[in-house]
């Protein structure tokens, strides 16, 4: 299915466990790699935990079409069986390649490249981390609103502060990613309700618009004409 795919570290194929298992079967561990990668694929599209029940190891090596590597990664720990089942079982699939990992994995690739975008100003003594980003705020979309702000307002303490304020948003059943949104394409440096801007104008201009419109109509009005 288009899109989908699984964790993979770049030092896998230097680790022990993929020496070893081109070791066992008599290949390069490139080739070995590969092999893991099929199965580690395999498995992400049967099972949601780790286990995969009425397979037997043979079928395991039909599916990466290598006699032997059943058992090779039972030997160097990547995979248990229980023939009495029958059942395959992958170790620590939950921390890897299970939906939540995923997740995970993509929650920190878009907080890396946030902060890496962001470029914030620190004064003196903040240090020079950028504040945590949840997962349900657009990283990249934030990175780009605040690079629009000026120096001042891109310190940590005040990133800070837009993320609180679009969490309070959020509670309010205010999508917070369509708000950074509405600012960036109007080029507000402020984050705001859906009510509060309206054709360019805050609130507090749209008051002021409506209590001069007021007083010119009253100038306007005949000095004999009754209040």
């Amino acid at each position: 299915m288009a899109g989908d795919w699984i964790k993979l570290e770049i030092d896998t194929a230097h680790k022990p466990e993929v020496l070893k298992l081109a070791r066992i079967l008599g290949v390069h561990k490139a080739h070995a790699l590969g092999l893991v990668v099929t199965f580690w694929g395999w498995c992400d599209r049967n099972t949601a935990d780790g286990r995969i029940f009425g397979v037997t190891e043979q079928d395991i090596d039909i599916c990466v079409s290598h006699e032997g590597f059943a058992r090779a990664m039972q030997d160097v720990g990547w995979m248990r069986y229980d023939p009495s089942k029958p059942e395959v079982f992958v170790p620590s699939f939950d921390v890897h390649n299970s939906r939540s990992a995923k997740s995970r994995a993509q929650t920190t690739k878009r907080q890396q490249k946030w902060r890496s975008n962001a470029a914030p100003v620190h004064p003196k003594g903040n240090g020079h981390d950028a504040p945590e980003i949840p997962e349900w705020i657009d990283g990249e979309l934030f990175a780009r609103w605040i690079k629009i702000r000026p120096a001042k307002a891109r310190t940590m303490d005040a990133q800070a502060a837009a993320v609180e304020k679009l969490a309070k948003f959020r509670a309010e059943g205010i999508d917070p990613n369509a708000v950074v949104s509405e600012s960036l394409t109007n080029g507000w440096q402020g984050l705001f309700k859906p009510d509060q801007k309206r054709g360019g104008r805050s609130l507090a201009e749209r008051n002021e618009a409506a209590r001069q419109e007021a007083v010119r109509r009253m100038n306007e009005r005949p000095e004999d004409d009754p209040i």
